[in-house]
């Protein structure tokens, strides 16, 4: 698509120029994605990582806010560096709610940051003016700060879920894994081992968003099958209702 296509070109211009790094911004001065100095295109989980990593090597001992959907590979790296996760509902104002917390250096999600001690919000100018500042502290280059992100998995898909559904699928879910450990921050948050499983509704659209993370793509793959079957089933359980009703 033309985002890809812009994004690919960047990288192009990055390694033909041998920059330090690259940056493409949306149009509402929000939202960013990387090139590093090899032509790596880093957006989304990997952003937040990498940034993380970053973050945490140049000021130790740091406290991120981050959204429930986020992967856990965070918590790895904060605690490489005697750092703190702050985790909140998976929304821009739980986000910025975390972020009045005096000890939060940053918090974001999906290539977003907010920077508390320079702007109440979400501005993608000022978080490059960081991660370029803590580029300098470290003394390494973007493409070394990545190459030392811990290996992780992170998928999300969109299961369609009619609205009238949408609370009876997750009652039944909580119902289901309640002999698992469950994490009802936000949606509902199921760890198997070193990963995790969530199924959060989405608060516009009749569809309900699945995330899995973990550090095997295998198991996290099957997680992320093994839920999404359970949440289409749940979803399709309305129409079941309705030609029962019918036929009896």
């Amino acid at each position: 698509d033309e985002k890809r296509e812009m994004r690919n070109q960047l990288a192009n211009v990055v390694t033909a120029l041998k920059a330090d790094f690259g940056v493409q911004i949306d149009a509402h001065g929000e939202r960013l994605t990387l090139v590093d100095n090899k032509g790596h295109i880093i957006f989304d989980e990997r952003l937040l990582a990498t940034v993380a990593q970053l973050t945490f090597q140049a000021k130790p001992g740091s406290t991120v806010g981050l959204p429930v959907n986020a992967s856990s590979v965070l918590e790895r790296i904060a605690a490489r560096h005697g750092g703190s996760i702050l985790r909140t509902k998976a929304n821009a104002r739980a986000l910025m709610e975390a972020a009045k917390d005096r000890k939060v250096l940053w918090a974001g999600t999906e290539g977003r940051f907010i920077l508390p001690a320079l702007h109440p919000g979400f501005d993608a100018m000022i978080a490059v003016a960081k991660i370029t500042e803590a580029l300098a502290i470290t003394g390494k280059s973007l493409d070394e700060v990545t190459s030392e992100v811990p290996e992780f998995y992170h998928f999300h898909e969109k299961i369609p879920c009619p609205w009238e559904q949408k609370g009876t699928a997750m009652r039944v879910l909580v119902e289901q894994t309640r002999d698992k450990k469950v994490d009802l921050l936000d949606g509902i948050k199921v760890h198997v081992g070193d990963s995790w499983v969530l199924a959060l509704p989405d608060p516009v659209e009749p569809l309900v968003h699945l995330f899995a993370d973990g550090t095997s793509i295998i198991e996290t793959e099957e997680l992320l099958q093994e839920y999404r079957g359970m949440i289409e089933s749940l979803a399709s359980r309305r129409e079941a209702v309705a030609l029962s009703r019918v036929g009896g």
